[in-house]
């Protein structure tokens, strides 16, 4: 199961982690399934459901190393050290 899919079990039952904001028994229950499915830790599951609720769907999600240089550049780079024997 990929963080996609886990994701996407959070989105689902959003509405109803929020029905329940104060009847512990049923969010009781919720962790418990959740838990159960997406094998999940308990007490991140509160708090993946606060990450959902507060995310910006209009936000592009942004992960890893910014890119310094194109496909282009690296390349050159690789024939420009090919070319000088590979020094270094």
């Amino acid at each position: 199961m990929n963080m996609a899919t886990k994701n996407k079990i959070f989105e689902e039952l959003l509405s109803e982690w929020l029905k329940a904001k104060k009847d512990r028994g049923k969010r009781g229950e919720i962790i418990k399934h959740i838990v159960a499915v997406a094998s999940a830790h308990p007490k991140g599951v509160a708090r993946s459901f606060r990450r959902v609720q507060m995310r910006d769907p209009c936000a592009q999600e942004k992960r890893g190393r910014d890119t310094y240089y194109t496909f282009d550049v690296c390349n050159a780079l690789h024939e420009i050290w090919i070319a000088s024997d590979e020094s270094c």
